[in-house]
């Protein structure tokens, strides 16, 4: 599958005159962390997290923890693993490595994430080394979650002899993939398009980047269905519901499971409904909202969200026509 054919691709496109790469590797099962590591031989082995996003695939979450930490075991002789200082089964793995380096808000870190402040279209961060270097930067995507991602990014830079300074500047250069974490005006909403992936980690990561920035505002949620959590599809998608409604949010849901998300709501107190399609949604959404609120849409890629972003635009249009 594609697993074993992304990363040789992206190996052979490499040029004398490159002095870096950054490989992702994924990961459907044990083992094929532990495969591309061997054909990759990387300098650097970075486990952004391990939470729970595949565990209807792998199984259960200590699984995903052991399986991407193949990758602490498969590094160059002078390696780096990089890991979440909060993660005690990640932290332990890393053992394995030649050299270590955590990253997080965790005092022991040893890049730490020291003050994260939502700013307009990101955020402003400090950090600050165990070696005791300080950097404040601004990191161009929105969420206390990227915020961490940008702890994590300086530590590989340190750990590949870039300085602490000059790395938390290139930070501002960096830009959200598409759907990703992206912030855009529709008919004078503000909406956070998110939905390159979803899982229950990055669903409460999202709902919580709106809600620390909503200031008094209303704050809609578009939420679609999570993909591979097994037996925990039931109660994952109820407890997205209500994490939702106790953040303030008005849900609708959207997709096979959207009933679960609709009763977790409404059983926290909420005001949720169902949408039979995008454009359904869409049409909701602006019904339910005015100028300066927020709407979220979030989920899984399967779902192919953007068709309710295009419907909103569509609509918008409309509306100032």
């Amino acid at each position: 599958g594609p697993q074993k054919t992304g990363v040789p691709l992206t190996l052979l496109g490499l040029h004398d005159f490159h002095d870096v790469a950054v490989v992702e590797m994924g990961m459907r099962g044990l083992g094929q962390i532990a495969y591309l590591a061997d054909i990759a031989e990387p300098d650097v082995g970075v486990v952004v997290n391990a939470g729970t996003a595949h565990v209807g695939v792998v199984g259960s979450a200590e699984a995903i923890a052991q399986g991407k930490s193949e990758l602490f075991f498969g590094l160059s002789p002078g390696g780096t693993a990089i890991f979440p200082a909060g993660d005690p089964r990640l932290s332990a793995r890393a053992e394995a490595a030649p050299r270590r380096m955590s990253f997080g808000p965790e005092p022991a870190a040893d890049v730490r994430l020291e003050r994260y402040e939502p700013a307009p279209g990101g955020s402003r961060i400090a950090v600050r080394t165990r070696g005791g270097e300080r950097a404040e930067a601004f990191v161009p995507v929105v969420g206390r979650h990227n915020a961490e991602n940008a702890a994590c990014a300086l530590a590989c830079a340190a750990a590949l002899g870039v300085s602490l300074a000059e790395a938390a500047e290139g930070l501002a250069t960096a830009k959200p993939p598409a759907l990703r974490a992206e912030v855009e005006q529709v008919a004078g909403r503000r909406v956070l398009v998110d939905c390159y992936n979803a899982n229950p980690a990055s669903v409460d990561a999202a709902l919580d980047t709106v809600a620390e920035r909503r200031e008094g505002a209303r704050a809609l949620a578009v939420l679609g269905d999570m993909l591979e959590l097994g037996d925990e599809e039931a109660s994952a998608h109820r407890a997205m519901g209500a994490r939702a409604a106790e953040l303030g949010y008005e849900v609708i849901a959207l997709g096979e499971r959207a009933q679960h998300a609709i009763e977790g709501a409404r059983a926290s107190g909420g005001s949720a409904t169902s949408a039979s399609d995008p454009q359904a949604a869409a049409r909701e959404a602006l019904a339910r909202t005015r100028a300066g609120d927020w709407i979220l849409l979030k989920a899984s890629r399967g779902a192919r969200f953007e068709r309710v972003l295009e419907a909103l635009r569509a609509r918008a249009d409309r509306l100032t026509n």
